[in-house]
């Protein structure tokens, strides 16, 4: 284990207002400050979150093809509103596009859900323009 020394500087500031009780004794004392730095160990490994879809158009006029990294036995395509409501539940088999229409919706953003095989999903934001 390698021992660095690290040095640093750290202000303490006090503030002291009276409140007028006399209580006889002397005063207020601090005594002992200790500060440690504990390395508990930078060993923090990033998990990366790949995608397994792109929407290739975003924002959305009209409609928007979405594409899945390879096919899939099983999906779930779901739209959710800003406010968690849910416009479209769509189940997919071994497919490896799914054509996104907007069918009226009006302009706002979106939340696409994809649940793939019942393993993982992963939550896209869907932007619809006119």
């Amino acid at each position: 284990i390698e021992n660095k020394t690290i040095s640093d500087t750290i202000l303490i500031r006090f503030n002291f207002i009276s409140d007028n009780i006399n209580t006889g004794k002397e005063g207020w004392m601090i005594d002992d400050i200790r500060l440690y730095n504990v390395d508990l160990g930078g060993n923090i490994k990033t998990l990366s979150n790949p995608k397994h879809s792109v929407i290739q158009t975003n924002p959305i006029q009209d409609k928007s093809l979405v594409v899945f990294d390879k096919p899939y036995p099983f999906l779930t395509v779901q739209l959710f509103d800003f406010q968690g409501k849910l416009l479209l539940n769509q189940k997919l088999y071994n497919t490896k596009t799914f054509m996104f229409n907007r069918n009226n919706l009006p302009e706002g953003m979106y939340f696409l859900k994809l649940n793939f095989n019942n393993q993982f999903s992963e939550t896209q934001k869907l932007i619809i323009a006119n």
